[in-house]
């Protein structure tokens, strides 16, 4: 009909307006994914990073006992199964009666931190200036023993389970750091 005329038809530009808001909307929701899975692993991080301090402060213990020249075990579970909290001075640990505390979600387990970005816990609330967070941490030591059964004397060395709980909209999730501490030296 109209040959020799250049341009497009309103079928064709409709055409390409659909695939081009098929590919920015494909892109837009890809951009969404990945800010919520980055929030995800950013929060997963910091409760593995909780976790493995908890082990790490009883391994420090215990190689600072060795310097010092005491029980390797002290201060590190060395007398009864139990919980503890990491002190706000990251030097040893606050005991605790499991049975009074109960679960990880009690507030007696709560992470906070402060201005300067640490981590911090305390069992009778934040200090001022420590802001809450979603994190919970407990530390549970056992005997590990050659016999069975075993018990705290019979033990040859500490098992440390360093448990981190935090709410994730709605579902609480958990992760735990074990390590097996011994008296090798």
């Amino acid at each position: 009909m109209f040959q020799g005329q250049k341009g497009q038809t309103l079928v064709e530009v409709m055409t390409v307006m659909f695939v081009l808001a098929v590919g920015i909307m494909g892109a837009l929701g890809l951009t969404s994914a990945n800010v919520k899975n980055e929030h995800k692993n950013l929060t997963r991080l910091i409760a593995s990073n909780l976790a493995r301090e908890g082990v790490e402060l009883a391994r420090s213990l215990r190689d600072s006992n060795w310097l010092k020249g005491d029980l390797w075990d002290t201060g590190v579970g060395s007398d009864s199964e139990g919980c503890a909290l990491v002190k706000d001075s990251f030097s040893s640990f606050e005991p605790l009666d499991c049975s009074t505390f109960g679960e990880l979600r009690s507030d007696t387990y709560r992470v906070y931190k402060d201005s300067n970005g640490m981590y911090l816990q305390n069992k009778n609330g934040p200090q001022v200036g420590n802001t809450q967070t979603t994190f919970y941490r407990k530390i549970n030591f056992e005997p590990v023993c050659d016999a069975v059964p075993c018990s705290w004397a019979l033990k040859v060395g500490i098992r440390v389970i360093s448990e981190v709980g935090w709410a994730d909209k709605g579902d609480f999730r958990t992760l735990k750091a074990i390590e097996d501490l011994y008296n090798w030296r």
